[in-house]
């Protein structure tokens, strides 16, 4: 069942005592675990950098917490920055073009900002898997071993943000020039995709390996390009990777309402519909799939009207769309507890009642009904897809109609966005039951929504609304 887990959890060269005030400490390892002996479903997670030599001074941002982890058995979270940040350093930088894991163009190296561009081509992969030895011997992460030995869990995620060449970029670079003449745009990405793969895949196997007590590891990355944007405009695959194939064993996708987009939350251009082209993809899959969460700074594009209540219920969209193990709420690293912990504690407010008994069977068994004469409105060189399940916006006399929807989603408002889940077994033996989640980004509201051959009118005084039928 889901728990919420954060990204942004306190900064690590504070010292978190108890009397600390929020400004200081933000969402830390402590607070985590005072919600955690609340009975909220929480699952703690920790910041660690990349290596330092003077680790020993952030030992009071661990200690405690690890001792009351370790008392009670609780798996646990490790957040890093990119682990690739430790190829930049001048031992590396300096290699010869034969060993090198940075990419070259007319023997030079491409640079993006301050940072080198890594390349996903040439027998470079042992760079990796030495970063990430040297990251996972690093005297904290020892330490820690020695605080909590053999936990049932322990999960790496990766910020996973490294300047990697793109397939686009290959025609430049001098090592793609000793790859056959001729190939494809397909053929291209799937080089990149596999070289990408490998070289992590050696990342991962160099943190494995130079674990000393923990054996139940699993690692994760943000944003492995699993596509959102399925049919958004012809070149829509060129910055994702289908089908998904990568060496993570967690993929922690955005849900996020980027304050430099002009996607909104009652717009069509949303979060939540880019997120219906994912749920197909997770069939059968062997990673899992981590849902993370962000509305924007300071309070997304609604202003004042962004209250806690709306950004759970939207939060809620996302989550019962994909329904993840992990929802990762993301802040930024000085956000504070007084800025920020009404709108955590909502979500994890939520976040609990999917844990209950009649929400829980839901949650974990119901089929999610796609739309049965709509499609996405992203429709664009579907290829292999356009016969998969993308649409699961049922009908609703409060929206627009389909067809008069503008090609621009950006001009088309929804004022409730009801999707539906079909009971997959009925101990009763009736008809299965349908059970339909609205998010209503302005309410009051009065509609009627349909679902398949059934229509039910509902008035709306809140944000959102559970509705079985």
């Amino acid at each position: 069942m889901p728990k919420l887990s954060f990204w942004s959890n306190g900064q690590y060269d504070l010292i978190p005592v108890q009397n600390s005030t929020a400004q200081d400490i933000g969402f830390n390892p402590l607070w985590q675990i005072e919600q955690y002996k609340a009975g909220h479903k929480i699952l703690i997670s920790f910041e660690v950098p990349l290596p330092q030599k003077k680790w020993e001074r952030r030992k009071p941002y661990y200690e405690a917490a690890f001792i009351y982890l370790y008392q009670n058995n609780l798996p646990f979270c490790l957040i890093s920055q990119q682990y690739e940040d430790l190829l930049q350093s001048a031992e590396f930088v300096q290699m010869p073009y034969e060993t090198s894991p940075f990419a070259f163009e007319d023997g030079a190296l491409k640079q993006v900002g301050v940072s080198y561009k890594l390349d996903v081509m040439g027998n470079n992969e042992l760079a990796w898997y030495e970063i990430g030895k040297r990251f996972g011997e690093q005297p904290l992460l020892q330490w820690l071993q020695t605080l909590y030995p053999e936990p049932p869990i322990v999960k790496f995620i990766s910020n996973n943000e490294a300047p990697y060449i793109r397939w686009k970029e290959f025609v430049t670079s001098d090592r793609f020039r000793d790859m056959p003449a001729g190939l494809t745009d397909l053929q291209k990405r799937q080089l990149e995709q596999q070289g990408l793969k490998d070289r992590q895949q050696a990342m991962i196997n160099g943190i494995r390996d130079s674990l000393i007590a923990w054996e139940s590891v699993t690692f994760g990355a943000y944003d492995l390009r699993i596509p959102q944007g399925i049919g958004r405009g012809n070149n829509w695959y060129a910055h994702n990777y289908i089908p998904p194939n990568f060496a993570w064993n967690i993929a922690s996708e955005p849900y996020y309402l980027n304050p430099w987009s002009a996607e909104r939350d009652d717009l069509a251009a949303s979060p939540q519909i880019n997120l219906m082209n994912i749920p197909f993809q997770l069939e059968g899959q062997f990673w899992e799939f981590e849902l993370s969460i962000w509305d924007g700074q300071p309070k997304n594009k609604a202003g004042d009207a962004w209250t806690t209540e709306r950004y759970a219920a939207w939060a809620l969209l996302g989550i019962w769309l994909t329904r993840p193990k992990t929802i990762r709420e993301y802040r930024n690293s000085d956000d504070t507890r007084e800025d920020y912990e009404a709108y955590t504690l909502a979500l994890q407010k939520a976040i609990d009642n999917l844990n209950g008994s009649e929400m829980g069977k839901w949650y974990r068994t119901a089929k999610l009904i796609p739309h049965s004469s709509e499609k996405h409105p992203y429709s664009a060189n579907l290829d292999d897809y356009k016969d998969e399940p993308r649409w699961f916006l049922m009908d609703c006399d409060a929206n627009p109609p389909r067809e008069i929807w503008s090609k621009d989603l950006r001009e088309v408002k929804l004022k409730a966005f009801p999707i539906a889940f079909q009971e997959t077994v009925n101990i009763l033996g009736d008809s299965p039951r349908i059970m339909v989640y609205t998010y209503v980004p302005e309410p009051p509201l009065e509609c009627t929504i349909n679902v398949r051959d059934r229509s039910f009118a509902v008035h709306f005084d809140n944000y959102d609304n559970y509705t079985i039928i």
